[in-house]
């Protein structure tokens, strides 16, 4: 069973971040966002809320229309994944140099 604290309405994040539902859709439809459906109503998890308020912000700050988010989205997924893998090597570079003396 879902906890309540991890979950949010997708209508009541349109209403809280005062965004179309359309906005919302667009992502799901287009895989960006994921959302669980529960007794026919559209919930998403905390993670993707973050992300999401993410997204809109870009949207809204920069005037990008929600169906190019996709794409920046997918961009800002590598560059975290990059500086976690920079930050790793970081960290096994220091292992090698300080067991070196």
């Amino acid at each position: 069973m879902m906890e309540k604290e991890q979950w949010m309405l997708v209508t009541d994040f349109c209403i809280t971040y005062q965004v179309e539902l359309d906005f919302v859709q667009i992502l799901i439809d287009n895989g960006t966002i994921s959302v669980e459906v529960i007794d026919q109503k559209e919930y998403l998890h905390e993670e993707v809320v973050l992300e999401l308020e993410m997204l809109v912000r870009i949207s809204k700050d920069l005037e990008i229309p929600p169906q190019q988010l996709d794409v920046i989205y997918s961009l800002l997924n590598k560059v975290r994944h990059l500086q976690s893998e920079v930050s790793r090597l970081q960290k096994e570079l220091n292992f090698y140099q300080i067991s070196k003396f």
